[in-house]
Parts: structure tokens; C-alpha cells; sequence
């Protein structure tokens, strides 16, 4: 008998439990080669738990991603919160600088919807236009929309919502590619997530007054 399998009756996991190990695994390893059944070997459940809770693999993933985006959003609000108190007397550019703060803060902890926005950006398919159309018009539409108007007022440079997207996703690599990351720890040290999330939101800054 295997010393390491679970006796007795399976655990009982919640949805929330499920749906966060199934956005990490779809991430990982992309949708094709996720296995609802390794999945639910993982989670130590029967080999239906999944299914019949969520339906098929298809449904799942469209289930963990909603979650995903609304964990997000919970923690981007949180992190805006957390921002000096004088934050509702913030110029517009001010208000800049801690809406990227606070995504940054969002992004470093929640690297799955990064991870998986890399995985679905490779080709066009319904899962990525679901991407775009739910995490990009919560998350992003706000920040490019006052970019936008920093632009005309003459305050910063026009910089394209892609351009903006991209300097974003440069910024959160080492929460989503922790690996890479940890290999320049010879060179810089041990990362330390506030400090590069300072440092991040200030080189955007710098780059587009």
C-alpha cells in the first residue's frame, strides 16, 4: 500500500479551493495538456468531484478564470486602498502612478491570469477574446482611458494602449516567470517584491512624463 495515499474518504474541497488549483494548473500547463483527472488526483477527490461540480473541462476554465479576474479585482481595490491617505486629493497624474502601483501589487499576487495570458496569447482562440473581453475592460480600460487623458492634457507622452500593456507585462515577468527570475539572483540578490514593484512603477513613470 502506498504510504502517501490518502485512507479513507476523500477530502472535501471547496469551489474556491478547485477553481484556484484549477487557474494555477491551466497557467502551468496550458489548456490542451491540463488533466481534470490529475487534477483531481492532486486535490485528493474522486475522479468525478470535478465534473460534476463544474461540468466539462471547457466549463472549468472558464470558471477558474472568472474567479481569477475577480480575485484580481478584489486585490487591485484592496492595494488602491492601501494607497497614503491623501489619496483622494491626488492629481491625475498622481492617480496614475497609484493605479500602476497598485496593478503591480495585484499582478505579483496573482500571476496565474499573467501566466495564462501568456499561454492563450500565442493564438487566436475563443479562451483568449475571453481574456481580452473580460480581464482587459475591468482591469485595464480604466488605466488606459486616464492615460488617455494625460495625453491631450499634454502631460505625458502618447503611448498606445499596447505600448502601455506590454510595459505592464515587462514589469510583472518576475511573478510570472519566477524561475527565470531567481537566475539573476547571482547578479542582483534575492528579488524583493516591494521594492521592484517601487522601482517598476517609477521607471514607467520616468518613461512616459
Amino acid at each position: 500500500m502506498d504510504p502517501n495515499k490518502p485512507r479513507g474518504r476523500p477530502p472535501i474541497r471547496s469551489d474556491k479551493e478547485i477553481l484556484r488549483a484549477a487557474l494555477s494548473a491551466f497557467a502551468a500547463l496550458g489548456f490542451e495538456a491540463m488533466s481534470v483527472r490529475a487534477l483531481n488526483a492532486k486535490l485528493g477527490v474522486s475522479h468525478e468531484t470535478i465534473s460534476q461540480r463544474f461540468g466539462s473541462k471547457r466549463s472549468l476554465y472558464f470558471a477558474a478564470v472568472d474567479f481569477g479576474i475577480a480575485e484580481f479585482l478584489a486585490t487591485l481595490s484592496e492595494a488602491r486602498g492601501n494607497q497614503p491617505n491623501d489619496i483622494d486629493d491626488l492629481d491625475e497624474i498622481g492617480e496614475l502612478r497609484a493605479t500602476i502601483h497598485s496593478f503591480m501589487t495585484a499582478a505579483s499576487r496573482h500571476p496565474e491570469l499573467g501566466r495564462l495570458v501568456n499561454q492563450e496569447g500565442l493564438e487566436a482562440n475563443e479562451r483568449l477574446d475571453y481574456l481580452v473581453a473580460n480581464a482587459f475592460d475591468p482591469i485595464a480600460r480604466p488605466l488606459v482611458e486616464l492615460v488617455a487623458r494625460l495625453v491631450e492634457q499634454g502631460i505625458i507622452r502618447p503611448i498606445s494602449a499596447r505600448e502601455l500593456f506590454f510595459f505592464g507585462q515587462a514589469g510583472a515577468a518576475p511573478f510570472n516567470l519566477p524561475q527565470l527570475s531567481s537566475a539573476f539572483d547571482v547578479v542582483d540578490g534575492p528579488i524583493d517584491l516591494a521594492d521592484h514593484i517601487d522601482r517598476m512603477t517609477e521607471l514607467i513613470m520616468r518613461s512616459i512624463r
